[in-house]
């Protein structure tokens, strides 16, 4: 992955998935509620929790939908579009999070794209993001 990595469309557009599969995660993932009981494997009300402190100004989200994980790429500009005090809040916000970490870790899969910029809801079509990512294009995603 890392070899086939197109830096300049990191550049161009600030921050990437480095997944370019959706799975069951695009276009809807979350739909974030407060009133969502707290279940096993749900975060839909954990994540709403930590949008808000997060992001205090925003309104929460209907839908939240990005390719799995945090496994992603990401500008310098792009980092630097949020201020030192945004990141220390969301430093403060984990660490104080009474959730289980594994939730923790799991709602902030899905606040990466968000902090660098990207909308609640990023899906990127799989056969253009091999492409431009990788330099995968083509019928048979050759070069």
């Amino acid at each position: 992955m890392i070899e086939r990595l197109r830096l300049e469309h990191v550049l161009k557009t600030g921050y990437t998935s480095l997944r370019c599969t959706w799975a069951a995660h695009c276009p809807v993932y979350l739909t974030p509620n407060l009133e969502a009981p707290r279940s096993m494997f749900g975060i839909d009300a954990e994540y709403a929790r930590a949008w808000q402190k997060f992001f205090p100004d925003e309104a929460i989200p209907e839908q939240v939908g990005h390719p799995c994980c945090s496994q992603f790429a990401v500008s310098k500009e792009a980092i630097q579009r949020r201020s030192r005090v945004d990141y220390l809040r969301y430093r403060d916000t984990i660490w104080n999070d009474e959730t289980d970490s594994m939730k923790v870790g799991h709602y902030m899969e899905y606040m990466w794209h968000v902090i660098f910029g990207k909308p609640a809801t990023h899906c990127p079509e799989p056969e253009r993001c091999f492409c431009d990512l990788y330099g995968l294009c083509g019928p048979n995603g050759t070069s």
